[in-house]
């Protein structure tokens, strides 16, 4: 018999609604809590997906011995002080992309979690999709020679409503840690290496990027590129040249 791991939600955030249906189908994960600062949203929310438990704080969910790890779907500022407090009572971790807003922020949390001996990993699909393990095995068994160029692009419209989270500066909001993080990852993981060098331009607005252009090189001279941003229709593609 497979053992359950089960799970709790720091949040009532929309991107939920994405997961709920991955819960009820995995036969290795049981979801039993969900929080939120309001314990009437979060009774609302639990009720509506059928989540036995509702708690009115995050602290209280985090101190359920009943819960053995936690999704963290909250504010881009608050993933590092929220999975750090999880890490703290050996819970173990899904964050939802960005893991943190900044590198070296990114760099001190692994750090952290790794020191209490619990499993972090940040919300990204893509790279465990079966497609995507395919789509490797069919570059390394060489079928279409060196990768010598990637082009990417993931942009959608957002209405410019400054009272959402994703356009605010406050929250680090924007386009590249949103939506661009996805071209990002995808380059990174075509070539297996990291860029040594980048260029970027963007739009902003209300403080953060609304559009972005980028180009990185890497240390023998390949380049890839990629846009992204909340002001173009929906486009969501990858390109690997060989």
């Amino acid at each position: 018999m497979t053992k359950k791991l089960r799970w709790g939600i720091l949040g009532v955030a929309k991107i939920n609604e994405r997961l709920l249906p991955a819960f009820a189908k995995a036969r290795n994960a049981e979801l039993v809590g969900i929080a939120s600062r309001s314990l009437a949203k979060a009774q609302e929310a639990a009720k509506a997906a059928g989540i036995p438990k509702a708690f009115g704080s995050y602290e209280a969910l985090l101190d359920d011995p009943g819960i053995d790890a936690i999704y963290n779907p909250l504010p881009n500022t608050m993933h590092d002080e929220w999975t750090r407090k999880a890490a703290d009572r050996g819970k173990h971790v899904l964050c939802e992309k960005p893991l943190t807003p900044t590198a070296r922020e990114c760099e001190e949390l692994v750090a952290y979690c790794k020191d209490k001996k619990i499993k972090l990993m940040d919300g990204f699909m893509w790279p465990h999709h079966p497609r995507t393990a395919q789509m490797k095995a069919f570059m390394v068994a060489g079928k279409i020679g060196r990768v010598e160029r990637v082009t990417a692009a993931f942009t959608f419209q957002l209405p410019m409503d400054p009272a959402n989270i994703r356009l605010q500066s406050g929250t680090a909001g924007g386009s590249l840690l949103d939506v661009g993080c996805y071209p990002v990852y995808g380059i990174r993981w075509a070539f297996g290496e990291e860029p040594v060098r980048v260029w970027a331009a963007a739009r902003y607005r209300f403080g953060v990027d609304v559009a972005m252009n980028a180009t990185l090189w890497f240390a023998d001279g390949r380049m890839a590129s990629f846009d992204c941003g909340f002001v173009h229709p929906f486009r969501q593609w990858f390109e690997i040249v060989g």
